[in-house]
Parts: C-alpha cells; sequence; structure tokens
C-alpha cells in the first residue's frame, strides 16, 4: 500500500503546478495558494498525529481511504476553490497515512533492526516516486491534466480525449521535441 499511494499519490509538486497553470489558468500566485493550502492540511494532520497515543491499523485505513477520497475530489473538482479543500484533505490524510505507516514499522521492529526495516520503508515509500512523477509529468504534458489526475484513481478515459488539439493526432505520437527535458 505504502509503495502503491508513494509511487502514484505523492507527486503534489507536478500535479498542483499542472492544474494550476493548465486547467485554472492561474500564475505562480495561484499555484502558491494551493501549495499553502495543502500545507495548512498537513499541518492540521501533523497537529492530529501529535494527539494519537500510539498508531493503529485501523489509522493506517482511514488516512488511505480518505486520501483516495480526497484525489478524487481534486479530479473531479469545478473549480479552482474546490480543488483547493480537496487539498487540504489530502494533506491531512497524507500526514495520517505517512505518519502511521512510519510509526507502526518503528514501533512493531526489534531495536537491532530498526535502521535496516526503516532503510527499505524509505526506499519502498520513495523509491517508487521517482519513477511514478515521471510518469505523471509525461502524462500531463501528453493529455489533459484532469484526464491524467481521473486516470490515475482508476477511472476510464474516454477515447477521444487521446486526441491533440494540435494536429487531430494521437497524444501518444506526438513529435518528441515538444517535450521540454
Amino acid at each position: 500500500m505504502l509503495f502503491l499511494i508513494g509511487t502514484f499519490g505523492l507527486n503534489f509538486p507536478i500535479f498542483i503546478s499542472t492544474m494550476a497553470v493548465s486547467v485554472f489558468h492561474t500564475d505562480a500566485r495561484g499555484f502558491g495558494l494551493l501549495s499553502s493550502i495543502m500545507a495548512i492540511g498537513t499541518m492540521s494532520g501533523a497537529l492530529l498525529a501529535a494527539g494519537r497515543d500510539e498508531p493503529r491499523f485501523g489509522t493506517l485505513l482511514l488516512g488511505s481511504g480518505v486520501f483516495g477520497i480526497g484525489c478524487t475530489l481534486a479530479a473531479f473538482s469545478p473549480g479552482y476553490w474546490w480543488f483547493a479543500v480537496a487539498l487540504a484533505v489530502i494533506g491531512v490524510a497524507a500526514l495520517t497515512f505517512t505518519n502511521a505507516t512510519n510509526s507502526m514499522m518503528q514501533l512493531s521492529t526489534k531495536p537491532t533492526m530498526r535502521r535496516r526495516v526503516m532503510a527499505i520503508r524509505v526506499g519502498v515509500g520513495l523509491g517508487g516516486n521517482i519513477d511514478g512523477g515521471s510518469h505523471r509529468r509525461l502524462g500531463c504534458e501528453s493529455f489533459r491534466p484532469e484526464m491524467v489526475a481521473r486516470h490515475r484513481r482508476g477511472f476510464r478515459i474516454p477515447r477521444r480525449s487521446f486526441r491533440s488539439p494540435d494536429d487531430g493526432e494521437t497524444a501518444l505520437h506526438r513529435d518528441k521535441r515538444k517535450i521540454p527535458p
């Protein structure tokens, strides 16, 4: 679960900037405001996590479930402020989930093995993020960003959304020189 959410879900700088510029047509101030609203949600999640005595498996499931719901709401948000509210929910859920996985692994491992287990956890949680982030960037550049968000949440993309508005070819056959390095 950590690998999947870390790979396909925790790529917020790419997704927020693409949605802010391409979908909501805002500038750097709009992107900064969205990032700040997500940070408010993350800080709220940190305060909630600080009040817990010990991590439970139910907290892990609740965090991942709310994270999925928040990402779905963000993908289907009709406007800028609805997207901002969904980002606050995502921030709370992401911190709840990552904090629960970290705490549960540390407390359930013998002290002599803790460093090795946590090193593997970091590799699993962040190692797939590199691959998922690069695929998300290419997807957002080739298709509409809200379609990429819906597809990563398990919704089917209609075939007509694969058409490029420029030349009528499919976006998969575009000239690679158009994609910046």
